[in-house]
């Protein structure tokens, strides 16, 4: 059987959410922390390891892994395989939703834990080369950060290998999660153990019948939300045309009514009906 694909958020989430393969979570988090320099971790746990049957085939779900590190830290993790040209809001939405349920009602504001948001992407959501971009909040002119209570990864997928700037620690994982062949999972698995586990569980899950049907029903489910949403888009561009028509006709209309022109030319010349032509006649009158 082939082997599927970490890329699929289902799957993603089986792997890296099991509290078998904390290691797994623990090492892939360490590795990205280890290029933006941020503390690194040493036990993690999975607040909803649990994935709910009804998500799986939700073309709207959102099966993200949201979690909390020996050191306080907030962490929202999502593998996003397609560009829905929503993902800055949408982190920072989830990234606002994890910082804002730290604390009860009364409870103090210096209680607070830095809280991120890490989005593995399967697409390139910015326009340089880089990989990696890691957001802080930050004075515009001196460049100085505000707060470290705040962080947001972006982790573009198609462009690991051309970066330099990438340890190999981190190389190794994102090379996991990107690559169809066995031979060089199997390669980085001799390297790392977490990878080995990880890799273990990706194999597991590849072999188990009911699994490739739960990835399958996934995967559908997240095409059929794409189409949707292209269809929209096709949709929306279309009616923009035809309104931008429209108006060229108006501008057209009146034109020709300005230089003296009939109403019956005009609509011969443009298409328009009497009544909006005749419209257009008055709205220049009273210009």
């Amino acid at each position: 059987m082939d082997t599927l694909s970490p890329k699929l958020d289902l799957l993603f989430k089986r792997i890296f959410a099991a509290e078998d393969n904390k290691l797994c979570l623990i090492d892939l988090l360490n590795a990205l922390f280890e290029n933006t320099d941020t503390p690194l971790i040493t036990d993690v746990t999975v607040i909803n390891p649990h994935i709910d049957p009804d998500h799986i085939g939700d073309k709207a779900a959102v099966l993200d892994i949201k979690a909390v590190t020996n050191l306080g830290q907030r962490i929202n993790i999502e593998m996003q395989m397609h560009n829905h040209r929503d993902m800055i809001p949408r982190s920072l939405f989830y990234w606002s939703s994890l910082f804002a349920k730290q604390l009860k009602q009364g409870e103090n504001y210096r209680k607070l834990q830095p809280t991120y948001a890490i989005n593995f992407l399967n697409y390139r959501q910015f326009d340089d080369n880089e990989p990696l971009n890691h957001f802080m909040l930050t004075d515009k002119k001196t460049g100085h950060v505000l707060t470290s209570l705040m962080g947001l990864y972006f982790i573009e997928l198609p462009k690991y290998q051309s970066s330099q700037h990438l340890n190999q620690h981190l190389v190794d994982w994102l090379t996991f999660l990107e690559t169809e062949d066995d031979t060089v999972r199997e390669k980085l698995a001799e390297k790392n153990p977490a990878i080995k586990k990880a890799e273990d569980t990706l194999k597991y899950i590849s072999q188990d019948e009911k699994e490739r049907w739960l990835y399958a029903d996934r995967y559908k489910a997240i095409m059929d939300y794409e189409s949707d949403m292209e269809g929209s888009r096709e949709e929306g561009i279309s009616i923009g045309i035809d309104k931008g028509r429209l108006a060229e006709k108006e501008d057209t209309a009146r034109a020709l009514l300005s230089a003296g022109q009939s109403i019956e030319f005009t609509a011969n010349i443009t298409g328009l009906s009497l009544d909006t032509l005749q419209q257009l006649q008055q709205d220049l009158r009273h210009h």
